[in-house]
């Protein structure tokens, strides 16, 4: 998913996004388990912005994703996750731990814990 010619970061991000939403689909329909409610979770504070804008006047490519993210979720399904909670980091990635007890199998910290926290 990841364009030939050169683009900006927040533009793969929106992309990363829509991957996103796309597995989100899928993994609810090939499940017969009824979803109550979904948390999404970028940690660019850019495509959250775009997610939960109400104004639509964006350039094509930004504008056409974001109908596309938003024909099969809501605003309010999508949640900005500070980068140094994400599980997908640079260290993580050199150094991949897949024990239960790291990162990669238990999810991030902040999933355990409250949601008012």
């Amino acid at each position: 998913m990841c364009p030939l010619k050169p683009t900006t970061t927040s533009r793969l991000e929106l992309q990363a996004a829509i991957l996103g939403t796309l597995w989100l689909c899928t993994i609810e329909k090939e499940h017969s388990v009824k979803v109550s409610r979904r948390i999404c979770w970028s940690d660019s504070s850019t495509v959250i912005n775009w997610i939960n804008s109400d104004n639509r006047r964006y350039k094509p490519f930004v504008a056409h994703r974001i109908t596309e993210i938003l024909d099969s979720t809501r605003p309010t399904d999508w949640k900005w996750l500070p980068p140094n909670l994400n599980v997908e980091t640079a260290e993580d990635t050199r150094n991949m731990d897949f024990s239960f007890k790291s990162r990669w199998y238990q999810g991030p910290q902040f999933l355990h814990q409250p949601e008012d926290d």
